[in-house]
């Protein structure tokens, strides 16, 4: 059956061995972890949105999906050769990760300083209405 085949190459058994040889698992989609992990790395992005300058939203969502992929590339079945899931793709996905998390770094306190700048300035406004 094509659809028994399909949901059992794109699943993740857990198993747990009971007492006599008997296993029991519970069967985790692949493409439901990586929906979860979309979702997540949005719901980052979305809260984090309005404390970071342009761009930091995507780094945010760039970063975390890296790290959902990353979590769950080792249950995906690749016909690539070892060397590339082994050192290309962890090279690949540790590269996107400090990238946007550097960026949001930079992000956080490049906004930071620009509030802090935006209270001086009405600060001083408010002293300049109070002392004509």
């Amino acid at each position: 059956n094509a659809i028994n085949l399909l949901f059992t190459h794109l699943s993740i058994r857990f198993e747990s061995r009971l007492p006599f040889g008997a296993v029991t698992g519970v069967g985790l989609s692949k493409l439901i972890c990586e929906i979860l992990g979309v979702l997540i790395a949005l719901t980052l992005a979305l809260i984090l949105k309005k404390k970071l300058e342009d761009g930091g939203a995507a780094a945010v969502f760039a970063g975390a999906f890296s790290i959902a992929r990353w979590i769950v590339m080792p249950f995906r079945s690749f016909s690539y050769p070892k060397y590339i899931l082994n050192i290309v793709y962890p090279l690949f996905y540790a590269a996107i990760i400090l990238v946007s998390f550097g960026y949001v770094i930079y992000s956080f306190r490049k906004a930071e300083k620009s509030y802090a700048k935006s209270d001086q300035n009405i600060i001083v406004s408010i002293n300049a209405t109070k002392n004509p």
